[in-house]
């Protein structure tokens, strides 16, 4: 879908911006080796599935976040929500949540859906989100818990 030049069913704000083939030789690491596994050509790659977004959220030229997200009928769930270690941004998780609110309401979706890592569930609580079923263990990214959030 976003291949650099197909126009989104969404606009962005300033700052943001959809990844592209040109981005995938740059530098980005979270510290969190389950998230550094993949690499900005992943996701790319990923961003090229229909129906799959992967937005940078750039600050003093660098890559400071990336959001994947999935947009499905009634609902967007997203895939990875990651900010850049050696990013000086600050509140570039909350950017980004915040951006994919404002895409699903643009899109008509109420409800946001994700799975967080074990390490951030407290952090999307206090987002709004709330757990919908029991964590459950993943081979790769471990306890996952499945959140949601259902926006007015």
């Amino acid at each position: 879908m976003s291949l650099g030049s197909s126009k989104p069913p969404f606009n962005l704000p300033e700052g943001f911006r959809l990844i592209e083939v040109t981005d995938t030789s740059r530098q980005f690491q979270t510290g969190d080796s389950r998230i550094d596994s993949y690499t900005l050509n992943d996701y790319f790659r990923w961003s090229t599935f229909p129906h799959n977004y992967v937005i940078l959220y750039e600050w003093e030229g660098d890559i400071a976040g990336v959001i994947h997200m999935i947009v499905y009928s009634d609902y967007i769930f997203i895939e990875i929500v990651a900010r850049n270690r050696s990013s000086r941004a600050t509140g570039v998780g909350t950017k980004l949540i915040s951006l994919i609110e404002g895409i699903a309401r643009q899109l008509g979706k109420s409800r946001i859906l994700l799975h967080s890592l074990d390490t951030t569930v407290e952090w999307y609580k206090k987002l709004g989100f709330r757990i919908r079923a029991p964590p459950r263990r993943n081979t790769e990214f471990g306890i996952l818990t499945p959140m949601e959030k259902i926006l007015e």
